[in-house]
């Protein structure tokens, strides 16, 4: 997609921060005024009155590319720490000096491939900070008092063992000093005590399920089901589960319109107002539940806008899915960022009342946007897209600031491309010449590896 619309460029350029309202933005611990670029290496400085989000520096050493660290930012002093996601390095960031301290993934949590994600969310617990696993499934634990990592293997090997790979986008729980971990590969909730890296596996419900979301309500966790491709009985609905008693249920009589096309229609939960509200996936409603009676309601909110709806044609983030971030605010509150464009919302769960709708700004990384630097993959090639117009990458190349070759693109590409032996346009002129051999004399054979 190329934009020449300056504006429209602007507006879609607030998917880079969507990530600004952090997963603990009313927490201690977590440096909420900072967050991590979705779209180039860049930090920023937040600031929730103008929500502007100004560039202050680049991570060292790393691609031009985004997501290289996780957005929940941990605040030790004067120091930021930063958790790494397709970056293979722990950094820290001292703010009032701006110096940097790298310290290296151990060789056996560090994933193979160079887009699998390290480590995901880091968890402050008491005098630690636990993070838990990406691709490997390793654990990692660093102690803030001795300035010390540690990591844990055992639930790699238990990963091994089911046979399921794990995956980077957890839902999680604390309770009682310990966490509880969802994945969408299995219907077993790992359990962590924090204090001694103890783990437990609880199988909850159907073998058939998988689980997303995951909260805390009237002494049972809810859990929303995610769908698996696989799965043949699969049905659309919500857990409860007592990890007290073992006591498991399923409701799958939900009151939607649509589930999103028999794929899981719920992906966020909350408790809020002592009752339990789930955010949709690709469901066209969010759902209240009443933990006391198990009934369930559709929540309707007031937003100026159909959940499915979309500003224009360029706001593709997200899909169907009608919000793209969620983040549980005091008081009953959350924060959401819309797929309709890019703004972010304050939803009142007592009274369903969005009481904000605001559009966060990045400034001061066009130089980023305008000079790429080497690509992630070599499967990813250099190309016009919504921030660089067709002039500007003409104009890159033509500096030299774009490669006009690349050749472990050309490689990559002359891999599965048909014709990429340099023959292509001799093909296609005798099949132009053969084509109007046709209309002259009849029929014309089309050559190999060149399509009608």
């Amino acid at each position: 997609m190329t934009l020449s619309d300056e504006f429209l460029r602007d507006e879609i350029l607030h998917s880079d921060v969507f990530f600004c309202s952090k997963e603990y933005l009313c927490s201690n611990g977590y440096a909420t005024d900072w967050a991590v670029s979705q779209t180039v290496n860049a930090l920023y400085k937040l600031n929730y009155e103008s929500f502007t989000a100004e560039y202050v520096t680049s991570f060292p050493n790393e691609k031009n590319i985004g997501m290289l660290y996780s957005t929940a930012i941990c605040k030790l002093g004067s120091k930021l720490m930063f958790s790494p996601l397709l970056a293979r390095n722990w950094l820290f960031y001292d703010t009032e000096s701006g110096e940097w301290d790298k310290v290296a993934i151990s060789e056996d949590a560090t994933p193979e491939s160079e887009i699998d994600v390290a480590f995901t969310t880091g968890v402050i617990f008491k005098e630690s900070i636990i993070f838990l696993p990406g691709a490997t499934g390793v654990f990692a634990k660093y102690s803030i008092n001795d300035n010390s990592f540690e990591y844990y293997y055992d639930l790699s090997k238990k990963f091994k063992e089911h046979n399921v790979n794990p995956v980077a986008s957890w839902g999680f729980d604390e309770r009682d000093g310990k966490l509880y971990i969802t994945s969408p590969y299995w219907n077993i909730i790992t359990v962590l005590d924090m204090d001694s890296m103890k783990f437990q596996f609880g199988e909850i419900g159907s073998f058939q399920n998988r689980y997303l979301g995951i909260a805390f309500c009237n002494n049972r966790f809810w859990l929303t089901k995610y769908k698996d491709p696989l799965s043949i009985h699969w049905k659309e609905g919500f857990v409860s589960w007592n990890p007290d008693t073992g006591e498991c249920n399923e409701y799958n009589d939900i009151p939607v319109k649509q589930a999103g096309h028999e794929r899981h229609g719920f992906g966020a939960i909350v408790a809020a107002d002592g009752f339990v509200f789930a955010f949709p996936h690709f469901a066209d409603v969010i759902i209240k539940i009443n933990p006391e009676t198990n009934e369930m309601e559709r929540f309707e909110l007031n937003p100026p806008f159909d959940y499915l709806e979309r500003k224009s044609k360029y706001y593709t983030f997200g899909g169907e899915i009608p919000f793209v971030f969620f983040a549980p605010l005091k008081d009953d509150k959350v924060w959401v960022v819309t797929s309709y464009d890019y703004s972010t919302m304050i939803i009142d769960l007592k009274t369903g009342n969005c009481e904000e709708r605001v559009k966060w700004r990045a400034t001061g990384i066009e130089h980023l946007l305008k000079s790429p630097s080497r690509n992630r993959l070599a499967s990813v090639p250099w190309h016009e897209n919504i921030f660089i117009t067709h002039e500007d990458f003409s104009k890159y190349v033509a500096d030299g600031q774009i490669p006009a070759f690349d050749k472990e693109q050309g490689d990559y590409y002359r891999s599965f491309n048909i014709n990429s032996d340099g023959s292509c346009g001799k093909k296609i002129h005798e099949y132009i010449m053969r084509n109007n051999s046709k209309t002259r004399h009849g029929s014309a054979s089309v050559p190999a590896g060149v399509q009608k």
